[in-house]
């Protein structure tokens, strides 16, 4: 939840590009990774964070999917070490050009796609956007708790983003509790 008086808006880097095309992904996973106890015990770092911007996907090597970068002010290391006051999260999936797309496809796939009649130019203007069933699109000025790996990327994307939710007791204090974005499972205490 924002702090009083801030307003949270849902970041996405889709505004004004053409989408040439979407890839719905399913993943599959070892785990039942809806279960929170799980996803914290796979975890290296848990840290709580309010997110302030996102950029532009990109492949990065070792990824199966193109990442998109969210900024984020690390308010709480309630899990590992981390001496850094900003940080990037990385979620799987987001907008890529089709030049870099591209870059990532043998010549037969390019041209079985069709893509070998596109320009240079349209390429670096039209977008295939990957998405999966478990994406979340941060929203800033948001705080959130985040289960991640060691590189920062989440451990099971949406399933591993809880949000605060400010509730006032009978005493007028202020508690937070933290629920998963897709799933709305409470984050049990950890340390908060």
């Amino acid at each position: 939840m924002p702090p009083d008086g801030i307003q949270s808006v849902e970041l996405t880097n889709a505004d004004n590009k053409e989408i040439y095309g979407t890839y719905s992904v399913t993943a599959s996973w070892a785990y039942d990774i809806t279960d929170v106890e799980k996803i914290i015990n796979d975890s290296t770092l848990i840290f709580k964070v309010v997110v302030t911007g996102v950029g532009d996907a990109s492949i990065i090597k070792g990824h199966p999917l193109p990442t998109t970068p969210y900024t984020a002010t690390v308010l709480e290391v309630l899990e590992g070490e981390c001496n850094e006051k900003e940080i990037t999260l990385k979620t799987s999936g987001g907008l890529i050009t089709l030049n870099e797309y591209k870059t990532t496809l043998s010549e037969e796939k390019i041209k079985k796609m069709g893509l070998d009649t596109i320009s240079e130019k349209e390429g670096d203007q039209k977008y295939i956007e990957f998405t999966m069933d478990s994406d979340y699109k941060f929203k800033t000025n948001q705080e959130y708790i985040v289960v991640l790996d060691s590189d920062y990327s989440l451990v099971a994307d949406g399933y591993s983003i809880f949000a605060a939710s400010s509730s006032k007791t009978k005493t007028m204090t202020k508690s937070s509790t933290y629920t998963n974005v897709l799933t709305a499972k409470v984050l049990p205490d950890i340390g908060q």
